[in-house]
């Protein structure tokens, strides 16, 4: 089943999230997968209002490719013709040799996983993720303020 929401309300989610996210990062000495679920949640709201804004839509519902893509970053990029170099990578290895998809690194985070330190695969950390995560941030405010 999927829940429905307006563009005002998915609008609000992704500069709450986003708030939430900042106000945890300058809180903590450290990072933890706590404060990266919210930036990523809050970069895929924030993505799927500005899908809705550009599609003219003021309901998930009326907006069958946010259903499609779910909890995919890069799908929701792909649908919003936006520029190659924000995407994410689409596998990321993690530590004890899983692999997650692009559309599972919030499972990763959620269930306290962690990405692979691993430089010789070029796989990303999960400081990289992050930091991907805010320039993708970064264009989501210019689309939308």
């Amino acid at each position: 089943m999927v829940v429905h929401f307006s563009d005002r309300e998915m609008q609000r989610a992704w500069k709450q999230n986003l708030q939430a996210y900042e106000k945890a990062d300058k809180n903590s000495q450290v990072r933890a997968n706590a404060h990266r679920l919210l930036l990523f949640y809050s970069v895929e709201c924030g993505l799927k209002a500005t899908l809705m804004r550009d599609d003219k839509k003021t309901s998930t519902l009326n907006c069958p490719q946010i259903i499609g893509c779910g909890h995919d970053i890069n799908g929701l990029l792909d649908a919003l013709n936006v520029q190659q170099n924000l995407r994410l990578p689409r596998i990321i290895r993690m530590i004890n040799d899983r692999q997650v998809s692009v559309h599972e690194i919030n499972q990763m985070w959620r269930y306290g996983g962690a990405a692979l330190n691993d430089r010789s695969t070029n796989n990303p950390t999960d400081q990289e993720l992050e930091s991907h995560l805010l320039k993708i941030s970064a264009w989501i405010k210019q689309e939308l303020n």
